[in-house]
């Protein structure tokens, strides 16, 4: 097990080896920004390594711009793409992954070489930015993060659930009924059978497409801003 500390700082040989060192994954090669954690113990969390100076990255149809706040404890995410259409139809397939260890790639802002991250430690997301859900602003939660190895489940971890018992206005206002939502009553009463009972809840799935899931996005919208 080891703990990420808000201001640790990690080096590696390449994007791949510095999220190796970062989270005790073995990647050979890695592409993506968010590494899910759910076979370190830690379920329902990603390890999300970006540039948070604004500088564009990605690919033409996946580019995004962070930025950080200047006390580090905000998060703001923008989707540039000329076209939104493949980043929804990802997020109605898997969420919006709220729970976020946050790792800021070339912090020293050098030579934008992707080798060394800070951690700035655990976020939650906290609202939206934009009303078709393609920005996103993250409020950073706990300053300390305790992982696992890689399928050593043995140590006392840090968990999505010790991040749901912070106590914080983002966690509150994840953590509210659906009711609050203000759904249509047809849709509040499947979600209802389905065992659904907090708002935040809605962020970590993938909504699909349809009549309901348009309407449930709305809703989302319309609490979360």
């Amino acid at each position: 097990m080891k703990t990420l500390t808000a201001g640790d700082f990690i080096y590696g040989h390449s994007y791949a080896d510095m999220i190796n060192k970062a989270i005790g994954t073995k990647f050979k090669g890695y592409m993506r920004s968010l590494v899910e954690l759910d076979d370190f113990g830690a379920a329902g969390v990603g390890a999300w390594f970006v540039y948070m100076n604004g500088m564009e990255h990605g690919s033409e149809d996946n580019l995004w711009e962070n930025f950080k706040s200047s006390d580090e404890t905000f998060i703001k995410e923008f989707c540039v793409s000329p076209s939104h259409k493949k980043i929804m139809e990802k997020r109605d397939k898997e969420g919006f992954h709220p729970f976020r260890l946050a790792f800021q790639i070339d912090p020293y802002d050098t030579d934008d070489s992707p080798t060394c991250c800070k951690f700035l430690g655990a976020f939650c997301f906290s609202k939206f930015l934009r009303e078709d859900l393609t920005a996103i602003e993250y409020k950073k939660i706990s300053d300390i993060f305790r992982i696992n190895g890689k399928d050593e489940f043995g140590a006392p971890c840090s968990t999505r659930v010790d991040l749901l018992e912070i106590d914080d206005p983002v966690i509150k206002k994840f953590l509210s009924p659906i009711d609050e939502l203000r759904l249509p009553e047809k849709i509040y009463q499947m979600l209802k059978g389905a065992e659904i009972k907090y708002a935040g809840e809605l962020l970590e799935l993938g909504l699909g497409t349809g009549s309901y899931s348009t309407e449930i996005r709305k809703s989302l919208y319309g609490f979360f801003h």
